[in-house]
């Protein structure tokens, strides 16, 4: 996991660390998905700085 995860992980109150249960997983996958679209998409639907770590996230779900 990079510093950079951690910190996007912890802005939004999500668990982070080893040995994340699948539940965890599933709870920050819900919520990133939601952040990404909420907070992370210019007027044409592009992932800003943020997004594209989200989208980094999404992806690495089943390794952190």
């Amino acid at each position: 996991m990079t510093p950079q995860i951690a910190t996007l992980l912890k802005k939004l109150d999500l668990p982070c660390g080893p040995n994340l249960s699948e539940q965890d997983r599933c709870i920050i996958e819900r919520r990133i998905g939601d952040y990404l679209t909420l907070h992370c998409l210019d007027k044409n639907y592009e992932p800003n700085e943020e997004g594209r770590l989200c989208e980094t996230i999404l992806d690495q779900i089943d390794t952190l």
